[in-house]
């Protein structure tokens, strides 16, 4: 047993640091985090262990949203952004080098091409972690440090791509394409010197020049799509220094293999970064785009396709970055550039990819819930989750899955089961506490169990009124929601029209199954006058998503015009409402065609855009801008 432990130590000391630090990685992945962080703890002297452990705590805090864990990785991030000199790309420490000379030790090129990307990495996770407070200060903040981290990504890549260029142009023979994997064949060369990516990544956008729309692709074929050659106007600011790779000068002391690594880091970083800002809404896009920059999603899922065939440490958290936008992102925010029959085989192809290395992974096990979720195969989600909460090693984890157990339940209109979810969530999780409390009491009300609900309000009422953050979105959601709820009712329709909502707003619906969606079309086709609804012009909403997602577009588009007519002369609350089925009635127009559909498709959103301050209005402007883009193409 010694020598198996001494033939183990000899092991990891002949094994590079990056290779070391993406075992630590893949433990953490395959259940193991106490184990993966005793790995990276032994090897605190160098930067890849050290941003291992620093993706491993931002995961952390994304998976709990608990404040406590987002406090702990800010202050790892910001431990190694001051390891990898941060601090000191200020002008005064500029001047200071200038005049005085620095102490700095000098770095060997691929070092400082990896704590460049290091650094970036870290201004980018800072960057998303502070858009979680989801307030204006934390935006701008953000904000700050994405046009960072964009420097850094961007003086790195246009770097590499000239050593690699230089390193290729010594060579005698092209380059054999490397071993696929992931489905990803095309050849480093091919990307770097044949692709449009390695000058368009990072290519400011021309101001009011009109841009070809990216074709996309699918994650379930095996063969990349080629970009377009770009043109000699878009390229030549870039490529006229890092691209010269005739040049007499000596060839840079670093190998191919590190060059393809670290292009893998900085596609890592480049393809979360365009992803983290296409789905920012819209008033902070503008912000984002007088600097300099944009997001574009197919780009960054291009980037990330990259990252995870090449052997950087970051290669499956590009996985796992693509699965969440896949599974979860494009539902929160209702992708028009991506139906949710797409996301779910694109995610479903890489899941199979990565089956045989973490297959018995919690967070595998999860995103193979999530995509039969989305193939309406609530049976089959609910095992997964079930199987995923058993074998997960992390609390944060098992929270995770038990609020899919709920939401499967609640799709199913199985309100008790719903309510027991939900309950026990409320009770182990210090993350909105009243949001658990609201669906319990809309569970139980929606069953008809009416004893309990005067105590859930009050309590409600309790933690909302001692929240320290009273400006995110679901506190002002809950806060309008409270208002609407009765001290006394037995009416079981009333609370089941609150659960439709929870359904449409959280993109649900479409899930349900044909039966389900009748029985909530029979509902909110009821009398108004026998009914009352909490918000006025919400059974219209609902019944006209109803009669959309079972094909009955002409019912659809009379019941999103009622609701848009009830709400003309009614309350100036609730805006989301009307907002909403305007967007909706916009959209289905848009797909029949014709010009006449199509024009009052666009002063449908033009006057959808004259709402503000209602529920969720950041993630409805998204949809909002892309539909107006797909108007204008």
């Amino acid at each position: 047993m010694t020598d198996r432990h001494e033939d183990d130590g000899q092991e990891k000391e002949e094994e590079g640091d990056w290779e070391y630090a993406k075992r630590g990685i893949a433990l953490w992945l395959n259940n193991q985090p106490d184990e993966a962080e005793e790995h990276l703890h032994r090897r605190t002297d160098n930067l890849q262990t050290m941003i291992a452990y620093t993706f491993i705590s931002c995961m952390n805090a994304v998976i709990s949203f608990e404040m406590e864990k987002i406090e702990r990785a800010q202050q790892v991030l910001q431990s190694v952004e001051q390891r990898c000199g941060g601090a000191q790309n200020g002008w005064f420490h500029s001047v200071k080098s200038i005049f005085f000379g620095s102490n700095d030790a000098p770095k060997s090129l691929a070092m400082r091409l990896e704590t460049q990307i290091i650094l970036a990495d870290t201004q980018l996770c800072s960057a998303i972690l502070t858009f979680l407070t989801q307030d204006l200060s934390g935006y701008m903040k953000g904000i700050w440090l994405l046009k960072k981290a964009w420097n850094e990504y961007q003086q790195t890549h246009s770097e590499l791509v000239g050593i690699y260029g230089r390193l290729r142009a010594r060579k005698t023979t092209d380059a054999v394409a490397r071993r696929p994997k992931y489905g990803i064949v095309q050849s480093v060369s091919e990307y770097l010197l044949g692709n449009a990516f390695s000058a368009r990544f990072f290519e400011r956008p021309p101001i009011k020049i009109p841009r070809s729309k990216s074709t996309g692709h699918s994650l379930a074929t095996s063969e990349a799509q080629s970009a377009a050659n770009p043109s000699r106007s878009s390229v030549s600011m870039r490529t006229s220094q890092s691209t010269d790779f005739a040049t007499a000068s000596p060839l840079p002391e670093i190998d191919e293999a590190t060059v393809e690594r670290l292009m893998g880091a900085v596609n890592f970083g480049y393809g979360l970064f365009q992803l983290s800002i296409s789905l920012l809404p819209p008033n902070i896009l503008r912000m984002i785009s007088f600097l300099g920059f944009e997001g574009n999603r197919n780009t960054g899922r291009s980037c990330l396709e990259y990252s995870r065939s090449t052997d950087d440490i970051r290669a499956p958290l590009a996985t796992l970055a693509l699965l969440w936008y896949l599974t979860i992102g494009t539902q929160i925010f209702a992708s028009t550039e991506l139906s949710c029959r797409d996301a779910a085989r694109d995610a479903a192809a890489i899941l199979a990819q990565t089956d045989n290395q973490y297959g018995s992974s919690s967070l595998h096990l999860f995103f193979r819930g999530r995509v039969a979720r989305m193939r309406s195969e609530i049976d089959v989600a609910l095992d997964f989750f079930q199987r995923a909460y058993r074998v997960a090693a992390q609390s944060e984890m098992r929270l995770l899955c038990l609020h899919e157990v709920g939401w499967c339940h609640l799709i199913r209109m199985e309100y008790e089961d719903a309510t027991e979810a939900f309950h026990c969530l409320g009770h182990a999780t210090q993350f909105s506490k009243s949001f658990f409390i609201y669906l319990v009491a809309i569970c139980q009300g929606a069953s008809g169990k009416f004893d309990d609900l005067p105590i859930l309000r009050n309590e409600l009422q309790h933690h909302l009124q001692s929240a320290t953050s009273k400006e995110t979105e679901i506190q002002r959601f809950l806060v309008g929601r409270h208002t609407q709820m009765p001290e006394e009712t037995t009416d079981a329709t009333f609370w089941r029209y609150l659960t439709y909502e929870m359904l449409f707003l959280w993109n649900t619906l479409e899930i349900c199954s044909p039966a389900i969606l009748d029985t909530i079309a029979i509902d909110c086709a009821k009398p108004q006058e026998t009914i009352k609804e909490p918000i006025e012009g919400l059974a219209k909403l609902i019944l006209g998503t109803c009669h959309e997602l079972r094909g009955q577009h002409a019912d659809a588009i009379n019941a999103y015009r009622e609701c848009i007519e009830v709400r003309q002369t009614g309350s100036t609350e609730f805006l989301h409402i009307p907002a909403f089925a305007h967007v909706r009635l916009a959209l289905l127009l848009m797909a029949q065609g014709g010009t006449q559909q199509h024009e009052e498709a666009r002063s449908l959103l033009r006057n959808a855009q004259q709402f503000k301050g209602y529920d969720f209005e950041c993630r409805l402007s998204v949809r909002i801008n892309a539909a107006l883009k797909q108007l204008a193409a």
